[in-house]
């Protein structure tokens, strides 16, 4: 097994896909699982990927979900990809729990294997809106931490992740001669005082959160004419969703007046990300239980600023969530071209998988 897991991770580390283009990935994925006697969905939403073992007897259905996707990156003009944030990792260690499954069965209910499409996209909507996964009652993830989170031989029992929201804002003004700019209304200067006016946003100092202005950019003007259009990014944090959709709300707000006060127009306010966490309260000390039996350390449930999709499955769907964060000596940080751990976490990652299922379904 612990040979396996490695082997695994370094086939799907060498074959680096972004999300909804996970071609090849989910290919070898799904062909793994038929090999082990998994009913195998493909194609679920655009690359997703299911495979369920029945046992025949009554039970919890239950699923072990990881997500597959790549980040781009720009290297020497060219454009790459690279698994920066361990999405290889997550799912060479699903595989390889669904492949020591597989050899002994489960003694009741359903285990579903899901292999999630473009994480870093939000592709669990996609994915969900096919009413295939529709029978699903409990879900956990596995995700490799920082070392600032977590180190090699600790594992957290309930991994919170924060709401994790964009916010675009598409402010159109007039344009003028800028040796005339009174006859115009300046569309990046409207931008800059919604920006000043987001900055003074106040929510519970108990509750962690933040907001602020991550991209602004005008569009089409000369740099001396009064720019007609202005696109600003905020990027916005809550560590629960009623927080995080305040913030949202104020934002809007605060466009919407700021830009009429300077006879401009909001053209479009999009929004997109994921909620925060809302893990099952069933779930955590089952996994706690499984990490105390392998004499692991658990850091217990602990907060995350990040975000992660597998949230939606629980807002959509009302799936109970469970996520494992694994320590693995994460250096330079997720998300960065040059991330790398240490992989003998990996075969750790599988054992606590299996025990975790084998207290759900029961393995044979």
């Amino acid at each position: 097994m612990d040979n396996f897991v490695i082997e695994t991770f370094n086939i799907l580390h060498n074959m680096p896909e972004i999300g909804f283009k996970e071609i090849k990935t989910s290919q070898f994925l799904a062909s793994e699982l038929e090999s082990y006697g998994y009913t195998v969905t493909r194609n679920i939403g655009t690359t997703g990927v299911l495979g369920v073992l029945d046992s025949g007897v009554p039970g919890n259905k239950f699923c072990l979900r990881a997500d597959m996707d790549a980040l781009p990156f720009k290297k020497d003009g060219n454009d790459i990809y690279v698994h920066a944030c361990g999405h290889d990792a997550n799912s060479a260690m699903v595989l390889t729990a669904a492949r020591e499954i597989a050899k002994k069965g489960i003694k009741s209910g359903k285990l579903f294997i899901l292999f999630q499409q473009a994480e870093e996209k939000v592709g669990s909507i996609q994915m969900i809106e096919t009413g295939k996964l529709d029978e699903i009652e409990k879900m956990v993830g596995i995700h490799l931490r920082p070392i600032s989170e977590a180190i090699l031989g600790e594992v957290i029992s309930g991994l919170s992740h924060s709401a994790s929201y964009f916010i675009n804002i598409e402010v159109e003004g007039l344009t003028a001669h800028a040796a005339r700019a009174y006859l115009g209304v300046n569309a990046l200067e409207v931008c800059v005082n919604i920006i000043n006016s987001v900055n003074a946003i106040k929510e519970d100092v108990n509750i962690p959160y933040s907001v602020k202005a991550t991209q602004i950019k005008t569009i089409g003007n000369p740099k001396n004419s009064i720019p007609n259009k202005c696109i600003i990014n905020f990027d916005v944090r809550g560590s629960n969703n009623i927080v995080a959709e305040s913030i949202i709300e104020k934002v809007k707000k605060i466009a919407y007046l700021t830009a009429d006060m300077a006879g401009a127009n909001i053209l479009n306010i999009s929004i997109e990300g994921v909620p925060a966490g809302d893990l099952s309260s069933e779930l955590i000390p089952i996994i706690e239980s499984s990490i105390a039996e392998l004499s692991l350390k658990s850091l217990g449930v602990k907060n995350t600023s990040g975000g992660e999709d597998i949230h939606y499955f629980s807002k959509l769907k009302g799936i109970k969530i469970g996520y494992i964060g694994l320590g693995a000596d994460v250096q330079n940080g997720l998300h960065t071209e040059n991330m790398s751990f240490d992989k003998s976490a990996l075969p750790l990652g599988v054992k606590v998988l299996l025990a975790v299922v084998d207290k759900e379904i029961g393995i044979a």
